[in-house]
């Protein structure tokens, strides 16, 4: 058991080396070799995204092979549609990873404080993710970001879950779906043992290989949602629903 310990400690510290030093090396090699041979911005974006779920695919299996992770994705088919808006409750460090490893053309609202982190980013910028910084400015990158088939990934927590705390979702992500008119696919995150949380710090290395389970639902109707004159009305009540339903959801597990 102690071995055990050790060596998920040992391949969890080298998966976050190898994440590290990737994210600071690949884009210095990819990101010039984009310029030169994809002219169109779009395009360039669309080239990066890719890159960066290939590679996160990539980082994923290599953990479950390293016996860091065990992985299980239900609902695989919901993802097939294009101009998705996803949203994902957020109780690991590495939700951001999973998703953009299982979703194509995924684009994420990441936090701001992201682009200071040198080993995130390059990807950042290679991918062209939304940051937060301006609510205006988010909504309408959102919306055009959808409108180009890219499936946009949200935590509407903001923040990685508190464990033994109630669900508590910022209205940000009601406000998109509002106002993008987009219907909503959740995704319910399981880990079990809990790891990688608030909580815990990566270096706490548990006894057992840390589960995780990614649950795509069917999609959410906002139609009823969107009747109400009062945006912040809507808004509200979308909200809360939001919450009872991933509540809900992380109750059954």
């Amino acid at each position: 058991m102690r071995l055990g310990k050790y060596w998920r400690f040992s391949a969890t510290f080298f998966c976050f080396l190898i994440f590290g030093l990737g994210g600071m090396v690949l884009p210095l090699i990819v990101r010039p070799l984009l310029w030169i041979f994809v002219r169109n911005a779009l395009q360039r974006q669309r080239v990066g995204k890719q890159m960066v779920h290939y590679c996160f695919r990539i980082f994923v299996e290599i953990m479950q092979l390293l016996g860091v992770i065990r992985y299980q994705v239900i609902g695989a088919e919901n993802l097939a549609k294009t101009g998705q808006l996803i949203l994902a409750n957020h109780p690991t460090l590495i939700d951001v990873v999973l998703l953009i490893a299982f979703v194509k053309n995924a684009d994420c609202v990441v936090k701001e404080s992201l682009f200071k982190n040198p080993a995130t980013f390059g990807a950042i910028t290679m991918a062209g993710y939304i940051t937060n910084d301006s609510p205006a400015k988010m909504l309408d990158k959102v919306a055009r970001s959808l409108q180009q088939g890219n499936n946009v990934i949200i935590f509407p927590e903001g923040t990685r879950t508190t464990a033994n705390e109630p669900l508590k979702l910022k209205r940000g992500a009601a406000n998109i779906a509002l106002t993008s008119k987009s219907d909503i696919t959740p995704v319910i995150i399981n880990c079990s043992p809990p790891a990688l949380s608030k909580e815990h710090r990566w270096y706490e290395a548990v006894d057992e290989r840390v589960n995780l389970s990614i649950d795509i639902r069917d999609s959410i109707d906002i139609s009823e949602f969107s009747q109400s004159e009062r945006t912040s009305h809507s808004s509200r009540k979308l909200t809360r629903y939001l919450e009872w339903y991933f509540s809900e959801a992380l109750s059954l597990h």
